[in-house]
């Protein structure tokens, strides 16, 4: 390897660092954020080619993973609309133009049509009281709608969601399930703390929370991020001179490839 391979292989390592503290921004902002998991970053060396007659390639390339299926703490609300899975799988969520994703966000409350909408605008997927119960697709789901009565709402373990008529008759409208993958590492993420399939991931199982072995619904609880502010402030530090010392080695390449250049012969 030469002192231009060198100075290469400094501006990769620079390259990784600097993503790395990205990542490490990004999870330190969404520290707060209900049911998002962290991003890691890993870093995998460039193989150094030493015969002189090709290439060196040397230096380093980094990719983010993001660890989908870590379960995240539980903490206690006053909401019974606030939703979180114990376990695995995720709950089935739609936007405002029907497309469905996945989502570990459950903090869900009404909107003014009575749809529960968790807090990045999401509505809250569901089967009907009657027809399937499962299935390996995200559509033929409807909204959870509640009306005016969010506050006597109970949602069961098991997904199914009921409340008192205003005549005392119990109404079980809908029964919420939860989806899951072969490969949730696939997940591909978007904004909004959701995930869509693709085809890495594999079709998606959609069935009764507790069956399958999916997790459990927990109602009155939120999963918390799986960021933890200390570790991330530690890897901050050590991808901060990680940076710094590989900038120091392209400073040291250039000096020498000036000196080299600027050599006399006499």
């Amino acid at each position: 390897m030469g002192l231009y391979d060198a100075m290469v292989s400094s501006v990769s390592g620079m390259s990784g660092q600097a993503n790395a503290l990205s990542n490490i921004g990004q999870n330190v902002a969404n520290v707060g954020a209900v049911g998002y998991k962290r991003v890691g970053t890993s870093f995998e060396s460039m193989v150094s080619q030493p015969n002189w007659s090709k290439p060196a390639a040397g230096g380093v390339t980094m990719s983010a993973t993001t660890a989908i299926a870590q379960q995240g703490a539980l903490q206690t609300t006053a909401s019974p609309t606030d939703l979180a899975v114990n376990g695995d799988g995720f709950f089935v969520v739609s936007d405002a133009a029907g497309n469905g994703y996945l989502t570990r966000s459950g903090s869900f409350v009404p909107d003014a049509q009575g749809n529960l909408v968790n807090s990045n605008g999401y509505y809250l997927m569901a089967h009907g009281a009657t027809g399937p119960q499962s299935g390996n697709t995200l559509t033929g789901l409807q909204k959870v709608n509640v009306g005016s009565a969010a506050g006597a709402v109970t949602i069961a373990n098991n997904g199914t969601l009921s409340y008192q008529q205003s005549n005392g008759a119990v109404a079980t409208p809908y029964h919420i399930p939860l989806a899951t993958v072969a490969s949730p590492q696939n997940l591909v993420a978007s904004s909004g703390n959701v995930f869509s399939l693709d085809a890495a991931s594999g079709a998606p199982t959609v069935a009764a929370p507790g069956s399958g072995g999916l997790g459990t619904i927990n109602a009155g609880e939120l999963e918390q991020s799986t960021v933890d502010v200390a570790t991330e402030l530690s890897n901050m530090i050590v991808a901060q001179y990680n940076f710094q010392a590989n900038s120091q080695a392209m400073k040291t390449s250039a000096d020498a490839l000036k000196t080299l250049v600027n050599l006399r012969i006499s």
